[in-house]
């Protein structure tokens, strides 16, 4: 017979507990990133709300366009900026 889990719902930062929930933690995990301060609990202990924004989600991509960055790391030979200036290469030869 499977056995049940239960898992808390994670929420961000100043959030209702409503909608779609950041990611689920089980019981001892929560208890950990409350001890730890990472977040806290609700009012009737359902949920977490997690305690600051983390920057994972909100990082940018890199850019495509050929800026002076992107040559001077083509001039070193970085693997990224030599593929961006090659494909700008062959749309202008086109």
């Amino acid at each position: 017979m499977p056995e049940t889990v239960k898992m808390v719902a994670v929420f961000p930062v100043n959030s209702n507990g409503r909608g779609k929930a950041d990611a689920f933690v089980t019981y001892e995990t929560a208890r950990e990133m409350v001890d730890a301060r990472l977040a806290t609990w609700s009012k009737g202990c359902k949920y977490l709300k997690l305690a600051k924004k983390t920057n994972e989600m909100f990082k940018t991509a890199p850019s495509l366009k050929p800026n002076v960055r992107i040559m001077d790391d083509y001039c070193e030979g970085k693997p990224y900026a030599v593929e961006i200036i090659e494909s700008y290469k062959f749309k202008l030869a086109a």
